[in-house]
């Protein structure tokens, strides 16, 4: 009787260890679980400040470029011989916009050129959509050109320039020699040759 009163006394024990170690887990796994999601947020809030400072960076160079072309065409407009001429008054108009934009700019920042994007696509739904596609057909020409030019300056630098070099005169011998040897493959039939007769 003993021994079956040990027996159940150590599967108890055994019972109660194995809960312990499972609530354990449980709570460590909770644990890592919300360090993780924590960690997930702040890089998250760490990424969306540094996008949006990256933005505000961009959005002020964009301010400073349409300010300084709208005054360069308030001057020309203002130098020009004919300042009643419709192109003078043209450019007048552009460099009136542009200044208006870049104070908008400096104004509001990157959330107000978000919300003139989003209030034109509103109002002019096609316009934006063809923009959209202009830009990025844009953009793809501009990207496959840069790439191109890549692939080209990459094989200008792979080249072997001594393969390049002339051999020398006894080897472009040798090599005359054995193209005249050779001999060229025969037509298909029913191709022309020259002269318009078939084979």
């Amino acid at each position: 009787m003993t021994d079956t009163a040990t027996n159940n006394s150590t599967a108890e024990q055994g019972k109660q260890a194995a809960g312990d170690v499972a609530g354990s887990a449980k709570n460590e796994a909770r644990s890592v679980a919300q360090d993780a999601k924590n960690q997930a947020a702040d890089v998250l809030g760490t990424a969306r400040s540094e996008l949006r400072n990256q933005a505000a960076d961009q959005a002020k160079t964009l301010s400073a470029t349409l300010g300084d072309i709208g005054r360069q065409l308030g001057d020309m407009a203002d130098n020009s011989n004919e300042p009643e001429a419709q192109v003078a008054q043209l450019t007048r108009s552009a460099a009136d916009t542009l200044s208006q934009r870049a104070e908008r700019i400096d104004r509001e920042g990157i959330d107000g050129v978000v919300d003139d994007v989003k209030r034109f696509a509103r109002n002019r739904p096609g316009a934006f959509l063809l923009g959209s596609v202009a830009a990025g057909f844009a953009i793809g020409r501009l990207a496959k050109h840069a790439d191109l030019k890549h692939s080209a300056e990459q094989a200008k630098g792979e080249i072997d320039t001594d393969r390049l070099e002339p051999e020398a005169a006894s080897d472009d011998a040798d090599s005359d020699d054995s193209a005249a040897t050779t001999p060229l493959p025969a037509p298909a039939a029913g191709r022309p040759v020259a002269g318009g007769v078939t084979s």
